[in-house]
């Protein structure tokens, strides 16, 4: 094989799917940091669709699909060829007044040269003419002058290229094709790979039914954008234009940053020509951030993927930012199953469907990086009742808090009531001294999952809220899986309780979580595990133990398999959970 093909091959197997103007991988942030976020609103990830020639099907048999699916889209045209068509055009070109119509529906219409052209082959006012007439017929037909080129052939010189670029926020100097060669498995992998490896990627094509490079089936382009449609979480699908501006601003502002008791301030420095660019730029701010102004003006502060997030105008002058003055609370959620949860999502209270508004969530029994995020439900999950408390709580509080929970079903405490090697709550010191956490399938020791996963919670996130964090309680659910050990069940409880304290006590330092609040539930007696043993063992630990509070669930409702509690007894415990935090004055 030739070099040329073979370093060909080689670049597209490599993803050189991806375009980036002078973009720079981003820095770790940590969350006492002010940054600008890679891509608007904090995506993954980023994609431009163009498409070429300004084609009629473009029109026809696309733009309504973009409508219904709310994308944008850039579409560049030949000047020379629109309202030219000729009844033996074998593929005609859209009319200004269509492009005048997709325009004002916030589709990008474009230039590609006035008579697609290679401008290699130009200088001087033939350059100029190829480029700016088109520009003027574009301002003149759609009111939007055109900020961006898309080089005919995808053919370019040095001197083209620096033509080109004036007054613009950038040119499309590489796109992959998404046309006719593309399969519905390599159009679903590539948006993926995009996100995963946090890039913009721009795709190119032509024809939709029969124009240049069309698709055999227009459903594989349709099924594909529908697909995009879904990753918007994730992926952020902008035109070319609004996408080249936003990473040529992130990557020329520079932020000065005061910080101060309770606030920061923060002032972009941009250079670029404002009256082009004119992209907000998403800032990452404090995860104790509470409120924000530009110019006096209050701005929008939304949480995204447990970071929290504001657009800001890079022209528009210093950004005040102003931090929570209370300390943050923190509940840790424990147990077994019914504290894992098995109630059915599609039988859980309607209000929990709404979300919450100040909840940061992060589960630790399996993995843990530290950092919290939403708290989501799948159609066909389960919830638990640590679910229905902290959506009690976040509307008592009114202000944000942080749920660490670490469950895992069918465990013990006693490490002889269950199958060897499953993980346990177990904390005897010289055992427990030579386990590791559970994480991921390995590691024997829950109670160790959950003091790490809260150390890490604490370095990575809790240690960085300016008024500091406050541990209010552990709420816990377990006992079914000790009652063939219940004789040994209360020493054992009492040994992981005390270990957990002082454990979370050596993170914080904070001599109150020496005995900090501990509240369990019982076991339903009609539950065909239940030990009468173990819900002695439990109220005894009530009476023999500070802080420690029983929850009588006796008569918990359970489904069917007569084990877990169904959504009726799982809300029914998340209520008593937060009632009595109410009774301890945990809740402000």
């Amino acid at each position: 094989m030739k070099r040329g093909r073979l370093v060909r091959l080689l670049l597209d197997i490599c993803l050189v799917y991806s375009f980036t103007l002078c973009s720079t991988p981003s820095a770790a942030q940590n969350d006492s940091e002010v940054s600008v976020a890679r891509f608007l609103g904090d995506r993954n990830g980023a994609v431009s669709y163009t498409f070429d020639d300004g084609l009629l099907e473009q029109y026809t048999e696309l733009f309504p699909v973009l409508k219904e699916l709310g994308l944008k889209c850039s579409f560049c045209v030949n000047g020379n060829t629109i309202n030219n068509a000729k009844p033996t055009d074998s593929k005609p070109r859209m009319t200004w007044a269509m492009m005048r119509e997709m325009a004002a529906d916030g589709q990008e219409i474009t230039s590609h040269g006035w008579a697609h052209t290679n401008i290699k082959t130009l200088s001087g006012e033939a350059l100029r003419y190829e480029v700016q007439h088109n520009d003027t017929i574009i301002y003149e037909q759609t009111s939007h002058f055109p900020r961006t080129y898309f080089y005919p052939g995808n053919s370019k010189s040095a001197e083209g290229v620096a033509f080109a670029s004036r007054d613009r926020v950038g040119t499309r100097t590489y796109q992959i094709s998404i046309g006719s060669k593309r399969s519905p498995e390599w159009l679903h992998n590539w948006l993926r790979e995009l996100i995963a490896n946090r890039e913009w990627g721009v795709g190119m094509t032509h024809g939709i039914s029969r124009g240049y490079d069309h698709f055999s089936d227009p459903q594989t382009l349709f099924t594909h954008l529908r697909d995009a449609s879904r990753l918007q979480d994730s992926l952020w699908i902008a035109t070319f234009e609004d996408v080249s501006a936003y990473v040529s601003e992130r990557d020329s502002v520079r932020l000065t940053i005061k910080k101060k008791k309770g606030k920061i301030e923060v002032v972009p420095h941009l250079s670029l020509n404002k009256e082009i660019f004119r992209m907000p730029l998403t800032l990452r701010v404090p995860i104790d951030a509470v409120s924000a102004k530009q110019g006096g003006k209050p701005l929008t502060i939304t949480r995204h993927q447990g970071r929290k997030l504001i657009d800001i105008d890079p022209f528009g002058g210093k950004v005040v930012i102003t931090r929570e003055k209370k300390p943050a609370s923190v509940f840790l959620t424990a147990g077994q199953s019914n504290a894992d949860g098995r109630a059915y999502v599609s039988d859980m209270p309607a209000y929990l469907w709404d979300g919450y508004s100040h909840l940061f969530f992060t589960n630790v029994t399996f993995q843990s990086d530290g950092f919290f995020g939403e708290r989501e439900f799948q159609k066909k999950g389960k919830f638990a009742f640590c679910d229905v408390t902290n959506y009690l709580l976040d509307e008592a509080l009114g202000r944000d808090f942080y749920s660490i929970k670490c469950t895992y079903g069918g465990t013990s405490i006693d490490t002889a009531a269950t199958k060897p090697g499953k993980a346990v709550w177990f904390a005897e010191a010289e055992w427990i001294g030579r386990q590791q956490a559970h994480r991921g399938g390995k590691g024997m020791s829950l109670t160790k999952s959950l003091v790490e996963g809260f150390k890490d919670c604490v370095d990575s996130t809790l240690s960085h809220i300016e008024a500091g964090y406050d541990v209010k309680a552990i709420m816990w659910h377990q006992g079914e899986s000790d009652r063939s050990r219940a004789d040994y069940y209360y020493d054992n409880l009492k040994t992981m309780i005390q270990y957990m304290r002082q454990a979370i006590y050596d993170i914080t330092g904070d001599e109150a979580d020496k005995t900090l609040p501990f509240i369990l539930g019982t076991v339903p007696h009609k539950s065909r595990q239940y030990s009468k043993k173990v819900e002695e063992a439990h109220l005894r630990m009530a009476s023999d133990l500070p802080n420690v509070y029983v929850i009588d669930m006796s008569q918990g409702q359970l489904g069917s398999d007569t084990l877990h509690f169904d959504a009726v007894g799982t809300e029914n415990l998340g209520r008593k959970m937060f009632q009595k935090l109410q009774e301890l004055g945990l809740i402000e």
